[in-house]
C-alpha cells in the first residue's frame, strides 16, 4: 500500500467499487457545465457508497490505492487524470483532510481486464499511523 512504512499501523480503512467508469481524456474539452453535472454525479455516488463510513475526522495520512476495470488499459496519465474527480470528492466528503502528496504519498493507480460495458471503479484508502 502506497504511503506505509515497516512499523506503520492502520486504524481506518475504507473500500468500495462502483460500477461504470469516469472519462478518461485529460485534454478533456467539453462545455463546463456538462463535466460539473457529471463531477457531481460521480460525487453522489461516492457519497452513497461510503455513507456513515466516514473516518471521525478527516486523515491526515493514507495510503490510497485506485482501480479502474475496464477492457481497454489507458495510458498511466489518463489513468491517473480519470481519477481525480473521485480524489477532489474523498476530500469534499471528509474522508481526506487534503489531495496533496503529504497526505496521501504516492497513491497507486492501477489497471484490470473487465469484460466489455462492465467497467467499475475501485477506491481503497487506509489511515497510516506513524510507529
Amino acid at each position: 500500500m502506497p504511503g506505509l512504512r515497516a512499523g506503520d499501523s492502520v486504524s481506518y480503512a475504507l473500500r468500495f467499487e462502483l460500477p461504470g467508469l469516469p472519462r478518461c481524456n485529460a485534454s478533456d474539452n467539453r462545455n463546463r457545465w456538462v463535466r460539473a453535472k457529471e463531477r457531481d454525479e460521480w460525487h453522489q455516488r461516492i457519497a452513497a457508497a461510503i455513507g456513515r463510513d466516514l473516518p471521525a475526522s478527516p486523515l491526515h495520512r493514507a495510503g490510497v490505492t485506485y482501480i479502474r476495470r475496464s477492457s481497454i488499459e489507458p495510458d498511466y496519465d489518463n489513468l491517473v487524470s480519470s481519477f481525480k474527480g473521485i480524489q477532489d470528492s474523498l476530500t469534499r466528503l471528509g474522508v481526506l483532510v487534503d489531495d496533496k502528496p503529504s497526505v496521501v504519498g504516492v497513491a497507486s493507480y492501477r489497471h484490470e481486464k473487465a469484460p466489455p460495458k462492465r467497467g467499475s471503479v475501485v477506491v481503497e484508502v487506509l489511515e497510516v499511523e506513524p510507529s
